[in-house]
């Protein structure tokens, strides 16, 4: 039986405004079709015709759901011969009609959902697969006239050429027996109207948060105006309007079980602790209750998830691939994915590795006492994450798209970025109590006399009474209430995880720790220039060697905004919503004036995020009744958002070779590096992690990296750990792997 959060069953749909829909015995049922997909041949045409490596495609895999199914079915469809297309209708779907015979009666807004992939190139060369195009279609469409055949267009976010279109013919319901149904869809003008209030809250959740980033009188990031993000384009969104609340995308539903994500947790801390035996007790010792002790780990949390975020998404820029008279072309256009990754060899622009790391931290975080009590690092994690630490997802500026180059301090900040930071609770807390005391353009942001209530009101929803009386006695007694508490708890510090490249979390360091970190970090690119050019995603030091003396971080300029999922006490709490302050995202700025406690405008570095420097905002607020109707629109909007495949990769015979073949070549670099001699002097060690697309489809690019490393390594070793659950060969054998090299170079300082 599957253990995993991925196949938590997807809301079922709902009756205003908490009651969920009756579900009367059905048979088992299929929705059955043959399906044609016509899109231009691309491999055909990039070979012939050249093109850039990015514009480089070729077609791959489309998945197709119902509205709430668990799981998606996949194929790769032809132009002219139909494939057969079963899809199991789940109960709440459709019911038996109490007066007609083999009649179902279904939702008039259910939908047919439609995702196709590509196969292209990832930043470093590797193959990978990319999401192209997005659709659906309402079944009552479907299945009206009597033809039975609808056409999906599909497309890439918000832009509406379409990337291809899938062809529907014989469409029906059937039974294990082949007998085919009856439809007749049902409407339900209570609910619908409640969902035309939530679209219309969406609208002004829009306009707020744009007011309030972009004017005069708000909180401007003045190097980019318009770095914002409120809401996001997706195939159906909040009452099928194709707009959604940033909050929802970072519900994401995870495509792997609680034993992969343990399996990941525990190679990456390993990895972090450099095989420790000692450390690793230590950390499994302190972190098995909660409390400070456990808090104290949140370095190496964040570490891990940054290495895991390059395990699992190579970087590729949002857009697709473009057929033009001359050639193939990479074409970028923004795209906030609302699904989760159709397979571990995804890739995908910052947003989504950093949703994809927030999610694993929130499921973790999320954790019953029972998959705690059965997973040590799930349950280890858990206890450094809850109730200590807040992860959510920045928008922030940065000095470049994405940081695999390292970033590069001599230039302006002119991009912007998004990555997962991990912001202590009670820092937080601090930040929105200076917020709430300062005045945006000339409006306070709270009234004096609500500032109290509301400080207290959110101390409660990140610590709960429940929580707490867990801890340790020592711990309980500093967190008694928001008064004490504030001014006690200040041991933990804020962290960075970076999607784009595997990094050390640190985002501010002073005194000898910063000049050290600033000598290996000048080693660490002397080492990687020797070895470059190769497919290796090095571990990078980005804290160091910034232009600005105020924020020596060469990567990050400014955090400017901070999003949490809805499941986020900050939103969900009662008592948060009763003084109207519930919110999920959060503008990071300057401190109040001292004099006039205006808050001079939008962005925070990394320094004054780690030092407390800075305040947080709400962008947009909701009260209790704006609230939950924004979460029964969002229950309704889950219901088609594709969902994930069925548990793990499966290899095909071609894949399993091409694995087999990386780690061939990566054991014959680890027998060739153990022959070597350590040196204490005039030599560094650096740190490479393989993206498991690039085991998987890029054996060659495997066995240069190998051939790189043999010719500048005087030493070093290759550790090839197994993550349970996340692939399996085609011999059904467990194909999951986690790779890191360690190769000690001369350098010259």
């Amino acid at each position: 039986m599957d253990d995993g959060p991925h196949n938590t069953p997807a809301p079922t749909g709902l009756a205003p405004l908490q009651e969920e829909i009756t579900v009367t015995e059905t048979p088992a049922l299929w929705f059955e079709f043959e399906g044609t997909q016509t899109e231009p041949p691309l491999e055909k045409l990039f070979l012939s015709k050249g093109g850039t490596l990015a514009g480089a495609a070729a077609r791959g895999t489309t998945d197709f759901a119902l509205s709430g199914s668990e799981e998606s079915v996949y194929t790769k469809l032809s132009d002219n011969v139909a494939t057969v297309i079963k899809i199991p209708l789940r109960g709440h779907l459709a019911t038996m009609n109490a007066n007609k015979p083999y009649t179902l009666d279904i939702d008039n807004r259910a939908k047919l959902l439609v995702c196709s992939s590509r196969e292209g190139a990832a930043i470093n060369g590797s193959v990978v697969g990319s999401i192209s195009g997005q659709g659906a279609a309402y079944l009552s469409n479907v299945f009206r006239g009597a033809t039975g055949h609808v056409s999906v267009p599909l497309c890439y976010a918000a832009w509406q050429a379409h990337t291809a279109t899938v062809a529907a013919s014989g469409i029906r319901i059937v039974d294990k027996d082949g007998r085919k149904y009856n439809v007749n869809f049902v409407a339900n003008k209570e609910r619908d109207t409640v969902l035309e209030h939530g679209e219309a809250y969406v609208g002004k959740w829009a306009e707020g948060a744009w007011h309030m980033r972009t004017s005069t009188d708000g909180l401007r990031y003045e190097p980019s105006p318009t770095l914002t993000k409120a809401v996001f384009k997706c195939p159906v969104g909040v009452n099928d309007s194709g707009y959604d609340l940033v909050h929802n995308a970072l519900e994401m539903r995870s495509p792997y079980s609680y034993t992969t994500i343990n399996s990941m947790l525990e190679n990456a801390l390993q990895v972090d602790l450099e095989f420790d035996p000692q450390e690793i007790s230590k950390f499994i010792g302190e972190t098995k209750i909660p409390g400070k002790k456990a808090a104290v780990w949140g370095r190496s949390l964040a570490a891990s998830l940054s290495m895991l975020a390059g395990l699992l998404v190579n970087y590729r820029a949002d857009g697709r691939t473009r057929i033009t008279p001359e050639s193939s072309e990479a074409v970028a256009a923004e795209s906030w994915l609302r699904q989760t990754p159709r397979s571990p060899i995804e890739a995908n622009d910052c947003d989504g590795s950093a949703i994809l790391v927030q999610m694993i931290a929130r499921i973790v975080g999320q954790a019953t006492t029972e998959v705690a009590a059965q997973y040590e690092y799930i349950n280890a994690f858990k206890n450094v994450l809850v109730p200590h630490y807040q992860v959510g997802v920045s928008v922030l500026g940065a000095s470049g798209a994405e940081a695999s180059g390292g970033g590069d301090a001599s230039h302006p900040v002119l991009a912007g970025h998004a990555a997962t930071i991990m912001i202590p609770s009670m820092n937080f807390l601090r930040a929105l109590e200076k917020g709430g005391a300062g005045v945006v353009g000339t409006a306070p942001v709270l009234e004096a006399s609500k500032r109290i209530e509301v400080a207290d009101a959110r101390y409660e929803a990140l610590f709960p009474s429940d929580v707490i009386a867990a801890f340790p006695e020592a711990d309980r007694a500093e967190l008694g209430s928001w008064s004490k508490a504030k001014g006690a708890y200040t041991h933990l510090q804020a962290y960075g995880i970076e999607g784009t490249t595997p990094a050390s979390p640190i985002l501010h360091a002073t005194g000898d720790a910063y000049k050290n970190a600033l000598s290996n970090s000048k080693r660490d690119e002397e080492a990687f220039s020797k070895a470059a050019p190769n497919v290796g995603r090095s571990i990078k030091i980005l804290y160091t060697g910034g232009r600005d003396s105020s924020n020596p971080h060469k990567f990050y300029h400014d955090f400017v905004e901070f999003n949490l999922p809805r499941s986020n006490p900050l939103w969900t709490s009662t008592r948060v919503r009763e003084t109207g302050c519930a919110g999920t995202q959060f503008v990071l700025g300057k401190e109040p004036n001292r004099v006039s406690a205006v808050i001079s405008g939008a962005g925070a570095t990394p320094r004054e995020v780690v030092t407390e420097s800075y305040s947080a905002v709400p962008l947009v607020v909701a009260n209790s009744e704006t609230a939950q109707i924004l979460d029964f629109a969002s229950a309704h909007a889950d219901l088609d958002v594709m969902p994930p495949r069925p548990t793990c990769m499966q290899l095909n015979q071609h894949q399993s070779e091409t694995l087999a073949k990386s780690l061939k070549a990566l054991s014959g670099l680890d027998d060739a590096m153990k022959g070597g001699e350590d040196h204490d002097d005039g030599h560094h060690t650096v740190a490479y992690i393989l993206a498991y697309s690039t085991l998987v489809n890029n054996p060659t690019a495997v066995e240069h990296l190998c051939t790189q490393l043999k010719a500048v390594a005087v030493s070093g070793m290759v550790d090839s750990l197994d993550v349970l659950g996340m692939a399996r060969s085609a011999d059904g054998e467990e194909a999951g792997k986690f790779v890191v090299i360690n190769a000690l170079i001369p350098v010259s300082h």
